[in-house]
């Protein structure tokens, strides 16, 4: 684009859909990781102690990790066992390092809300007993050990008793140690509007029985009344701080949204680059799940609206403008949100055909686009539905 104004003209042809009105319904969102706090247990006049990770050195983030990619799902970290000193090295800390697989408890769904109570603060766990085994291997010796653990928990509370046996064989150890662990569950609302084939949502969520909160976007598109896919949006969330929403499995494959067995129901999985910030990683406590449980059906049709395209209005006019704004020509497009418009150019009026320079759904309704720079000192536009 010259620096020098040019004379431009602008032929405005643009369809757009109809109001629409904004639904809201209700979201679960919650950690499939676990935090469970290090415990020390004295056993033959010497203490141990037994911490989890999912770092690759000793720092310790006491989370307990599950992969999408498991099934069944299993927890797999790191165990950090300090045993007593090595009397050759009386002033180092002698840490005991294994991989731990550990089988998740499945306590069952006494509310047949889709999650396991083991999630939901507001659920009671009875003793539940799950089965895991660790392995060190250091290049030269390979020593494995078995894991028994008894998981409960009160009814309203973020925490419950994990009751963790060690059995290691080599080491001639059978240690028990009483861990806490905490579970983090959020609900709230959430807000959207169908814009064709978009769905535009924010989400407002409180943490349950604890302090927290997270909102921010959530921005899909409808693949089909079954399967919606969503964008990579901020979230501002415990702190203050912002929390990258990512899209992409262990496996690298794309998470989706998924209509469950009712046509109300939504779930889907979701990674945080930083699940736990009050920790100094930048990778835990990132595998989350939402369900969201939408009564809404503006049509009737037996279609929850959530992943249900609404019925097409005749369009409204838009406005369309140009200005130069810092050597940049900017074209503002005022529509409706979920417009689908073609630009194109071309140099004359009396030139067959148009050139297509982009197409562009709109979110909102109006936005700002640039247009390519060009040496010609003349040039006509022409914006229409495609």
């Amino acid at each position: 684009m010259n620096s020098q104004p040019q004379l431009l003209a602008i032929l405005l042809v643009l369809l757009s859909s109809g109001m629409v009105s904004a639904n809201e319904t209700t979201m679960i969102f919650f950690s499939l990781s676990v935090r469970l706090v290090p415990a020390t247990v004295r056993q033959a006049g010497f203490d141990y102690r037994l911490s989890v990770s999912t770092t690759d050195d000793d720092l310790v983030n006491d989370e307990l990790h599950v992969s999408p990619d498991d099934s069944p799902r299993t927890y797999i970290s790191n165990v950090l066992l300090e045993l007593p000193p090595d009397p050759l090295f009386p002033n180092k800390t002698n840490i005991f390092r294994a991989l731990l697989d550990l089988d998740v408890p499945d306590p069952g769904d006494a509310n047949h809300n889709g999650i396991a109570d083991l999630f939901e603060v507001s659920r009671a766990v009875a003793p539940i007993t799950t089965e895991g085994e660790i392995t060190h291997d250091d290049g030269q010796k390979v020593i494995s050990g078995t894991v028994s653990t008894t998981w409960s928990k009160v009814a309203n509370s973020t925490t419950g008793l994990c009751v963790l046996q060690l059995k290691i064989a080599d080491l001639a150890l059978d240690l028990t140690f009483n861990h806490t662990f905490e579970i983090f569950d959020y609900r709230g609302a959430l807000t959207y509007k169908n814009i064709g084939t978009n769905v535009d949502a924010t989400v407002s969520l409180q943490r349950q029985g604890a302090a927290g909160s997270f909102s921010g976007p959530l921005r899909l598109s409808i693949v089909d009344r079954d399967e919606l896919t969503y964008q990579s949006d901020p979230w501002t969330g415990p702190g203050g701080l912002t929390y990258s929403v990512l899209g992409t499995a262990d496996s690298g494959a794309d998470f989706t949204v998924l209509r469950g067995g009712l046509n109300t129901n939504y779930f889907a999985l979701l990674y945080f680059a930083d699940g736990n910030p009050a920790t100094p990683f930048a990778d835990e406590y990132d595998l989350w799940q939402f369900d969201i449980r939408d009564g809404n059906d503006g049509d009737s049709d037996g279609f929850a609206d959530f992943s249900d395209p609404p019925i097409s209005v005749p369009p409204a006019a838009p406005i369309a403008s140009l200005r130069i704004d810092g050597g940049v020509l900017k074209m503002t497009i005022t529509a409706k949100a979920g417009q689908k418009v073609l630009v194109e150019q071309k140099l004359s009026l009396e030139a067959p055909g148009w050139e297509s320079i982009f197409t562009r759904t709109l979110f909102t309704d109006s936005e700002d686009v640039d247009l390519p720079k060009s040496a010609e000192p003349f040039r006509f536009y022409h914006v229409r539905a495609p």
